[in-house]
């Protein structure tokens, strides 16, 4: 805003005649804590939701090669299908290897 002299420019000043710009720090200190706590629950649901989908991949791979049967031989065909097709689709993280260790962590 300039001043009455046309020159130079002053500070904004609200009704009371505080400087509109008192408090502001607080607000972008408090708008801060906010989308960092936002961002914190975003990747803890997100690395929660990774862990459930991988082991419902596991889970999903040892009934598909066990068939009934108490123990799987995890076949090297089928890893390497579903992991030639996962990584077609959406991309890296769904190696063979990988989804050999989602099928691992059940007991």
């Amino acid at each position: 805003m300039r001043n009455e002299e046309g020159g130079g420019y002053t500070k904004r000043f609200d009704r009371v005649g505080a400087r509109a710009d008192d408090g502001v720090a607080s607000l972008i200190a408090e708008v801060r804590r906010l989308i960092r706590s936002a961002r914190s629950a975003a990747a803890t649901t997100v690395n929660t939701l990774q862990v459930l989908t991988n082991f419902e991949i596991g889970r999903r791979i040892v009934e598909h090669e066990q068939g009934g049967s108490k123990r799987a031989g995890y076949g090297d065909l089928v890893l390497r299908t579903l992991a030639e097709s996962l990584t077609e689709e959406f991309g890296q993280g769904f190696s063979k290897r990988n989804l050999g260790l989602c099928a691992s962590v059940l007991p």
